[in-house]
């Protein structure tokens, strides 16, 4: 987690610009009564009786209130369906107890996934929802831009909203808002919400043994590199009938950039409180030569450019490897990777020459955030904090315990070396530097169009001045 802690601290000269910052209070007890000092208790004698008198909570009562989740992402991974599974029914049964006890309801409003939206309704003085649902996307500028508040503020505090709180929150995932030094988001995750995991490789146990291969192994003894998988996907791929096409191909689907982490991060750092294009880096170079190769050693079937397609490859067991996301495996989910009939290996994502370990790289870190404009704020951290006291768990593993691995060194894996190392894809600090990011360099360099080195150098004062703009540097 070094490289994270490097990147909160990198993050936090930028954002502690614009974020003003006072005396953080002490958050309240989840009652919201405060605890008396053993100085303010009165003594008695050993030999007087004393009556003992438990103060009663008041009761909540928020009059029917309309509490909404505004959402720009799939919000059915974190708000429970009607009439979906068995597990969502328990789920929306549970939630339908919060809403009873303390009057009110929960309600989903699907919005844009443009930043824009969040800008100008809050140039308007409006509040899309009570808590929102997006990604670093948008809560990351939206912090400059005054559109979000931190969920560790004063005035939140003040509220009982403690983003630290570690029996409402996850905090391994929720941290990884902390840009700036300040909480933008915050999740809860149990049996009904999924820890939302970055990408991992997958693989056909029966290939990828029948090779010689013991990739668990091989991440444990931290071999998992770059070349070693390139080496099974070459070792994997085969024409079986001489037309020289792979009946058997290496890779069925790749990320695209955010293999640029695995190698010590992106494009994008900041440089003596300022963000800087670092480009010609060593490691930069490296990690879009990796792609390059991913795509054009001819593992890889470039001909399937629709997702459907890559997956269906290695369902059908015509593809020894690909790259996924937790919502890739979410069985009952749009992805048909549960129903594979052979069974498959999770382990972390290859490392890079100029990596120190494993990550597992988040690349829409989705999370509930708050619009500064939302003046029923008090209200909704009632409703948020009983969301997250009943939908979040450290048991958290239950929820990868329905049908989705298929033996017990895939959880190793997660619990040991994904899910302690994620980092977040920071190319998508701002939502036009990574278009340019995309598809003025990483798209023509894998696709061979532009050699990496013109790639870089072309895009080098574009990407700077939009970051100098943005963030106000000069």
């Amino acid at each position: 987690m070094r490289r994270f802690i490097g990147l909160c601290l990198s993050l936090a000269m930028v954002l502690t610009l614009f974020v003003a910052c006072g005396t953080e209070k002490q958050p309240q007890t989840s009652d919201n009564t405060s605890v008396a000092s053993t100085s303010d208790v009165p003594k008695t004698d050993a030999t007087t009786e004393t009556t003992v008198t438990t103060p009663t909570a008041e009761k909540i009562d928020l009059e029917g209130y309309k509490f909404v989740f505004y959402h720009d992402v799939d919000i059915s991974r974190y708000m429970p369906q009607p009439n979906l599974n068995a597990l969502h029914d328990e789920w929306l049964a549970e939630m339908r107890e919060i809403e009873e006890k303390y009057n009110f309801t929960y309600n989903e409003q699907q919005g844009s996934s443009n930043y824009e939206t969040y800008y100008t309704a809050t140039m308007g003085g409006i509040s899309l929802g009570d808590f929102c649902m997006t990604t670093q996307t948008h809560y990351i500028p939206g912090g400059i831009t005054n559109v979000f508040e931190p969920l560790d503020s004063e005035k939140m505090l003040a509220a009982g909203f403690n983003p630290y709180d570690e029996t409402k929150w996850n905090q391994e995932y929720s941290s990884l808002t902390n840009i700036g030094g300040h909480y933008w988001g915050v999740l809860p995750v149990s049996k009904y919400i999924t820890m939302p995991l970055g990408f991992m490789v997958i693989f056909n146990k029966d290939i990828v043994e029948s090779l010689g291969y013991d990739l668990y192994e091989i991440v444990r003894n931290n071999e998992w590199t770059w070349d070693k998988y390139l080496e099974v996907a070459q070792k994997a791929s085969i024409d079986n009938d001489g037309d020289g096409i792979y009946d058997r191909w290496g890779i069925a689907s790749v990320p695209g950039q955010v293999e640029m982490y695995t190698n010590g991060g992106g494009i994008l750092q900041n440089v003596d409180s300022k963000w800087t294009y670092v480009g010609n880096t060593p490691s930069v170079v490296e990690s879009l030569q990796f792609i390059y190769d991913e795509y054009n050693l001819g593992y890889y079937n470039t001909a399937l450019t629709k997702g459907s397609e890559k997956a269906d490859l290695f369902v059908r067991g015509d593809a020894a490897m690909t790259w996924v996301a937790w919502y890739h495996l979410q069985p009952y989910g749009g992805d048909p990777f549960w129903q594979c009939e052979f069974d498959y290996g999770v382990i972390p994502s290859p490392m890079g020459p100029s990596a120190d370990g494993y990550v597992n790289v988040v690349d829409g870190l989705d999370a509930f955030v708050m619009m500064t404009t939302n003046q029923n704020y008090e209200k909704s951290v009632i409703c948020m904090n009983a969301y997250g006291e009943a939908f979040n768990s450290p048991n958290w593993t239950e929820r990868y315990e329905d049908g989705r691995l298929r033996d017990e060194e895939s959880m190793e894996m997660i619990t040991e070396y994904i899910a302690p190392n994620m980092v977040v894809n920071v190319n998508r600090i701002q939502p036009d530097v990574r278009s340019v990011i995309t598809d003025e360099i990483v798209v023509p360099v894998r696709q061979g169009d532009l050699s990496i080195s013109t790639a870089l150098e072309s895009q080098e004062q574009v990407i700077q001045k939009m970051l100098d703009d943005f963030f106000h540097q000069n």
